[in-house]
């Protein structure tokens, strides 16, 4: 069976003691609304609006540590830059997490002060970014805009649209024909 982040995550918040961050994994789980399911942008806007506190927010980012999803912890951070507190605990995990997400953190002006002395703990990759110019730092900041502003794209699909459809069957081509030799 694939994997499905958007179930893991729910599992993984669903174990929180707070009852906010349990009807926060019901909606990720189910959404809100019969026949949609909640794809990244609606979790990450609900996540805005139901987690307003450093302690909450703390609470979040350790149960996605442990789930380890790229794309949750990149929206984490993305919508956490203006959180001074928040990112001094995920500096704090930096060299637990998955290296695209270092890589992501060397580049952020916003959580560069909560790495200073830990760099040496991080992946190799993104030890070179900490170092690097500021048009590579600038290039890894976009990539990292890019993929946040992707996933935030959609918020919602139809139960109807998740499901695949079978492949039609090929229809079999035509033996090819000889040109006759003239």
């Amino acid at each position: 069976m694939a994997r499905q982040p958007r179930i893991e995550a729910a599992e993984g918040l669903g174990k929180l003691k707070a009852s906010r961050a349990r009807k926060f994994a019901e909606f990720v789980r189910q959404g809100d609304e019969p026949g949609l399911t909640p794809c990244w942008g609606a979790i990450a806007k609900r996540f805005e609006r139901d987690f307003t506190s450093v302690a909450e927010r703390a609470a979040v980012w350790r149960a996605l540590v442990d789930l380890g999803d790229k794309n949750a912890l990149l929206l984490f951070v993305k919508h956490n830059l203006s959180q001074a507190d928040v990112l001094q605990t995920v500096g704090q995990e930096a060299q637990s997490l998955p290296v695209v997400v270092q890589r992501v953190l060397v580049s952020l002006d916003e959580v560069r002060p909560h790495l200073e002395g830990k760099v040496q703990e991080l992946s190799v990759e993104a030890q070179q970014i900490w170092a690097a110019d500021d048009d590579t730092r600038r290039g890894e900041r976009e990539r990292f805009e890019s993929r946040t502003a992707k996933l935030m794209a959609v918020d919602y699909i139809s139960d109807q649209s998740a499901e695949t459809p079978e492949p039609a069957a090929e229809t079999p081509k035509p033996p090819a024909r000889r040109r006759p030799r003239g």
